[in-house]
């Protein structure tokens, strides 16, 4: 029995995968899910100077359902640089 929480949407849901691991993920969500690639990130918009972060967003054809998967561009990340 699950309770009402009040939740109404959910924008997106995010995952990170591993390294030179994004074009296996980003043919999975498209071949399984029939999700398309709506937007991408790279080292030009996410990155410090130490490390950089690639994210695609796959969406499914209405835009209702995203995911966003994430991937490390060297071999120091975000998470390791920022602490």
């Amino acid at each position: 029995n699950v309770k009402e929480t009040g939740l109404q949407h959910v924008d997106h849901c995010v995952g990170n995968v591993g390294w030179n691991q994004m074009n296996p993920w980003v043919k999975f969500y498209e071949d399984v899910m029939g999700f398309r690639n709506i937007l991408t990130f790279d080292d030009k918009d996410i990155s410090t100077e130490y490390s950089a972060l690639m994210s695609k967003v796959m969406s499914n054809g209405n835009g209702f359902v995203k995911t966003h998967p994430n991937s490390d561009q060297v071999s120091a990340t975000v998470l390791v640089s920022y602490l």
